[in-house]
């Protein structure tokens, strides 16, 4: 029999796993589209806009956002010919929204198509005005989109050079054999690594291959707590520190819920398994296995601590609302104290209180071992295995991956910048001292952050798996103990299936 094309395999591939991901932490926002979205002519580069403008709308919520289910592996042969069929004619309406520059050396870029982070594109406009020798084709696509446009792109061999991945999907792709590992360009390049976090290069990378640089990197979504000062000040209690524990979490939480009053100590949630992830770390656990290959949420005993102290938030405690007591309260409403959130909702959260009360920022309480989990979330830049000009598309590379870029996005759009130079400097500290805190943090070399991608690669059907079972456990409508028996069993189901 003979073998078939790379190419037809991967056409055929697209329908084993729907790698839609969820819209994730900080600012995957704009509507679902099918096709690159149009746009006029390239726009000036760099304007004056400041993050203060950006539409609430596009923060991420804490709260996973249901994705497409993924596909089963059996998938039927019939089925298989329909995708490939959609995925070629998909990829062929795809074209270049702008162009910019006309020289010799053409290159494409996928830029993020987002109201508010317009930084990918206006920075991939300055790489080709500062580079008259090339010629730049710049293609928006949502970052809800981006997941299996990557696939049907890649079937038809229309992925452009330079693309953005998540972390959710970039091993995904890599895997299929559509990213080109980057390690002989570093090093021939001599490309400096020691700026970016250690655990985000983890998360850019697959089998001790390099396929992709970071452009963002945080804690997660619920690591960082946003502390309503005043609200904590009328009832006479002291503000927590970076220092604080889980029981002093607890025992302002319970000082400050009056639920007769709609005020309540916190709203922490985990709406995503890897979410929950962090929490199992705090508690000296996990979600995975230290191989990435067994699901650990029911058979690690500081895991299952974990998940007790979560499902008593709401229930023995009850100092977070259940669902149906949750109308209306919110943070930026003013009625609870502590909130789980990310760095990246910073902007839009000053915007939407707007001086009502004051509120502080601090680090996730340490767990029972005084350790602080976080996932290392990374989106990230990576290039096409069959790019005709890896040397000037790394180029582009690192130019959008720079510092000065970096700097750039984090000031003017939010953007939570990768490197920790950015994190750590003197324009990160004039909008909040939490960056130099959550930098330290995510790089002291103790706290457990790689992203937990499983080591088949089955994310999208873990995180299916986990917001279809995990809400009733959370809020005790179900037993703890089945409900994690039942996630685990169905876990393992998952786990148990190849890379494919």
């Amino acid at each position: 029999m003979l073998a078939l094309s790379r190419r037809e395999a991967l056409k055929r591939a697209c329908v084993t796993i729907v790698a839609a991901p969820l819209l994730a932490a900080c600012g995957a926002s704009g509507s679902a589209t099918t096709s690159a979205t149009s746009t006029s002519a390239a726009a000036s580069v760099a304007p004056s806009t400041s993050a203060s403008s950006a539409t609430p709308s596009s923060i991420a919520s804490s709260s996973a956002v249901s994705s497409a289910p993924a596909s089963s592996s059996a998938a039927s042969s019939s089925t298989a010919a329909s995708a490939a069929t959609s995925a070629a004619s998909s990829s062929s309406a795809v074209v270049a929204t702008q162009r910019v520059g006309s020289g010799k050396t053409a290159l494409s870029i996928a830029v993020w198509d987002d109201t508010v982070r317009t930084w990918h594109e206006l920075y991939a406009q300055k790489y080709a005005q500062a580079h008259p020798d090339v010629t730049l084709d710049i293609v928006k696509i949502p970052y809800a989109d981006m997941a299996q446009k990557q696939l049907t792109e890649l079937a038809a061999g229309t992925l452009q050079d330079i693309s953005f991945a998540g972390v959710k999907w970039l091993d995904y792709t890599a895997f299929r054999g559509g990213f080109r590992a980057l390690d002989d360009l570093v090093k021939e390049h001599n490309f400096d690594m020691g700026d970016f976090f250690p655990s985000a290069i983890t998360g850019c990378s697959l089998d001790g291959k390099l396929y992709a640089l970071p452009f963002e990197t945080n804690s997660g979504n619920v690591d960082l707590i946003y502390v309503n000062t005043d609200l904590l000040n009328t009832r006479g209690v002291t503000p927590p520190t970076d220092d604080w524990t889980i029981d002093d979490f607890m025992t302002i939480a319970h000082k400050m819920t009056d639920p007769g009053h709609q005020q309540w100590g916190t709203d922490y949630s985990t709406g995503s398994y890897y979410d929950f992830g962090t929490l199992a770390r705090t508690f000296g656990g996990d979600i995975l296995s230290a191989d990435t290959k067994k699901f650990t949420l029911e058979n690690d005993p500081n895991t299952v601590k974990a998940a007790e102290w979560l499902v008593n938030l709401r229930t023995k405690d009850h100092v977070a609302p259940l669902a149906n007591e949750a109308k209306g309260v919110g943070f930026t409403t003013g009625n609870v104290a502590l909130s789980g959130q990310c760095i990246c909702s910073l902007p839009y959260t000053k915007k939407d209180v707007n001086n009502k009360f004051k509120f502080d920022l601090i680090l996730f309480p340490k767990g029972p071992t005084g350790m602080r989990g976080y996932e290392a979330f990374a989106t990230t830049f990576a290039m096409f295995v069959e790019t005709k000009q890896p040397e000037a598309a790394f180029d582009l590379l690192t130019f959008m991956t720079s510092k000065d870029t970096a700097t750039w996005a984090m000031v003017n759009q939010g953007q939570p910048p990768a490197r920790k130079s950015v994190w750590m400097g003197p324009e990160a500290a004039k909008i909040s001292p939490a960056y130099a805190k959550l930098a330290a943090w995510m790089s002291d070399g103790v706290n457990k952050g790689p992203f937990p991608m499983p080591y088949n690669l089955r994310f999208t059907e873990l995180e299916n798996m986990y917001e279809k079972q995990s809400p009733p456990v959370w809020q005790g409508t179900v037993a703890l103990q089945g409900g994690l028996q039942q996630m685990q069993s169905l876990a393992d189901a998952i786990m148990a299936e190849p890379r494919s």
